[in-house]
């Protein structure tokens, strides 16, 4: 089953969501606020020197705690991230040990491909 992450208010999930009914996914939904992905998701996908790509850099909590200035280290992110859900890029898509960040149709084709 494919999971999608997002957020009601988002341009960005929205498209997600558009992308994966025009291909005839199915899915299932749930808040990134309030159910947020698991800490395991986290860790096994976010990963590589470039931390800001797995970021949401228009979020609240992204200016507040200055993460664009001073971007933490990958452990402490994903902690700052299940406090935060907001810092998380959106939609987070889901499937068995696959998983994409944002709207990127290539990524999400290798998810649910």
């Amino acid at each position: 089953m494919v999971i999608v992450w997002w957020k009601k208010t988002c341009k960005t999930s929205k498209k997600g969501l558009e992308y994966l009914d025009s291909k005839g996914i199915d899915y299932e939904l749930r808040d990134i606020v309030t159910d947020p992905p698991p800490r395991e998701l986290l860790e096994a996908h976010i990963t590589g020197d470039n931390l800001k790509a797995f970021c949401n850099t228009s979020s609240k909590p992204y200016r507040e705690l200055g993460i664009g200035k001073n971007m933490p280290d990958r452990d402490t992110l994903i902690s700052l991230m299940l406090e935060h859900p907001d810092l998380i890029k959106r939609p987070v898509i889901a499937q068995d040990d696959r998983a994409s960040f944002g709207f990127d149709p290539e990524a999400i084709d290798r998810v649910v491909g």
